[in-house]
């Protein structure tokens, strides 16, 4: 369905992103100390602080060695974390699991664990995000897909963004939204996310809670990605969202299609994908559609 090639897109795109960014990475030293311990196969864990391990758990999970990274998570949280630190350590320890196999029942436990413990954090976003993935397209062995958890998963991510803020995870939110109802033949509540998706300004776009960078040109950097990141998915809403006008008739068909036409009088490009979607069912209704 395009639809859903569209939201998987968008989602593995901010994926990546996500790499991009530090994370809980304070400049003084500690990715040097970390690294230059991870160096070694067998990691001697003697004196190491807490802030080092979890930016271990981190990194070694980068590093494509998820047994140490589990390890190093493990040694985290028997220490007292900041609620920062649990997520961080509890969201990379998932990723780590994921990595080995048959522990994929034991990813998404760990996750649903961090939503748990830590249920109004903003900061909680990223772990959302990737719950809603494994709950979708993104299948563990051993483990069941849930549309439905996922829906909840998203509604989350969007409660959570600050007012006048628009974290990328949310667009990814919306986009997965729309599509998750209108699979499920909702099409009033998927075209909502989808046009939240078309509507978002873009200079509101900020990295989530918990996201750390080196510089401040990391930030600009990464804002810029993700304006156009956005700004591509957009060119694909407005078929969508005409797409989501589709009634039980053709009668309510034309009536929600004029309806989009009218409050998007001023953009050329929707009501140009309007005015096909209107054309194509009056000719069905005269006889000389396909």
């Amino acid at each position: 369905m395009r639809l859903y090639k569209v939201a998987v897109i968008l989602i593995l795109v901010s994926s990546a992103l996500f790499l991009c960014a530090i994370e809980l990475t304070p400049d003084d030293g500690s990715d040097m100390r970390v690294s230059e311990r991870i160096a070694n196969k067998d990691i001697d864990y003697t004196g190491c602080s807490t802030p080092d391990l979890v930016l271990m758990t981190e990194m070694l999970v980068r590093s494509s060695r998820p047994k140490d990274a589990v390890i190093a998570g493990g040694k985290a949280l028997e220490r007292q974390l900041t609620e920062d630190e649990d997520i961080a350590v509890r969201y990379w320890m998932g990723r780590a699991y994921e990595c080995i196999p048959d522990k994929g029942p034991v990813a998404m436990q760990t996750l649903e664990e961090s939503l748990t413990l830590h249920p109004s954090s903003p900061r909680i976003t990223k772990t959302a995000h990737r719950l809603a993935q494994l709950n979708t397209y993104v299948g563990l062995k051993d483990t069941t897909r849930n549309p439905e958890r996922a829906i909840q998963l998203c509604e989350r991510i969007i409660s959570l963004c600050e007012p006048g803020k628009v974290y990328y995870e949310v667009s990814c939110a919306h986009t997965l939204l729309g599509y998750l109802h209108s699979d499920k033949g909702d099409n009033v509540t998927a075209r909502t996310h989808f046009e939240a998706v078309y509507n978002i300004d873009l200079e509101t776009i900020e990295p989530a809670p918990g996201m750390r960078f080196e510089t401040q040109a990391d930030v600009d950097a990464f804002k810029e990605q993700v304006k156009r990141d956005i700004s591509w998915a957009r060119t694909k809403m407005p078929a969508y969202i005409v797409s989501t006008c589709a009634g039980a008739t053709d009668a309510d068909t034309l009536a929600a299609l004029g309806e989009l036409k009218a409050r998007y009088a001023s953009d050329p490009v929707m009501t140009a994908e309007a005015d096909k979607a209107v054309a194509a069912v009056t000719a069905r209704i005269q006889g000389t559609g396909n």
